[in-house]
């Protein structure tokens, strides 16, 4: 079970003891093992993978989580105590959190091989759209050129606003929840949406249509 954090946070305090899961009937259930792989880039430790077993679909699914111990974000704030609800295994992938930045001097630039940023020459800045769970295509392959254009994102520029679409994707080939678009034009990005049915999870479930506020990562 993947859950998406709004930071990020301290791998040195993330166990598996940290949560509790419970299911429709009200039992509560521990969760065997927690990790961040295979989302450990600097800049991406908000999504952990919890191990275990909670349930059963349809009977008797998972309904909610909740941090039961400790777990800190690397601004510091504690997380113990916050629930959240679990999304329907049948639902699809939906975006969970979003955020844009620039390829500064003080970002951990990869420049090639799985995963890579977008390029540095053409790119003014990077909203990064981090989905519910891993995502591939329909056909099974990298999110790439064929699902570019059903990516949108909103921008504010002075007192216009415009609509936008990446000239390129990034981040891919590293099978993490993050795909990076890449943007040529200046100004706030303040929504990311796309289009139903360009990506699955791995129970090959469609992404219904899907959109979220955009937060800046400084």
């Amino acid at each position: 079970m993947p859950i998406v954090f709004s930071h990020e946070v301290d791998p040195e305090t993330l166990d598996g003891t940290d949560f509790e899961v419970t299911t429709q009937d009200g039992t509560k259930h521990v969760v065997e093992f927690a990790t961040l792989l295979p989302a450990e880039e600097e800049f991406e430790l908000r999504t952990a993978l919890l191990i275990g077993e909670y349930g059963n679909y349809p009977d008797n699914p998972p309904v909610s989580l909740e941090v039961i111990d400790d777990l800190i974000t690397r601004t510091g704030v504690n997380y113990k105590g916050k629930t959240q609800s679990v999304i329907d295994l049948p639902s699809g992938p939906i975006f969970s959190y979003a955020e844009y930045f620039t390829l500064d001097d003080d970002y951990p630039y990869l420049a090639e091989g799985n995963g890579c940023d977008c390029p540095k020459e053409g790119t003014t800045q990077v909203v990064k759209a981090v989905w519910s769970g891993g995502v591939r295509a329909l056909n099974g392959e990298e999110l790439g050129e064929a699902e570019r254009e059903d990516f949108t994102v909103t921008l504010v520029q002075g007192t216009d606003t415009l609509q936008v679409v990446p000239y390129m994707l990034a981040d891919l080939g590293d099978g993490d929840t993050n795909t990076d678009l890449c943007l040529k034009e200046a100004g706030t990005p303040i929504y990311v949406q796309a289009n139903a049915n360009i990506a699955i999870d791995p129970r090959d479930d469609p992404n219904p249509a899907t959109g979220i506020a955009v937060v800046s990562r400084w």
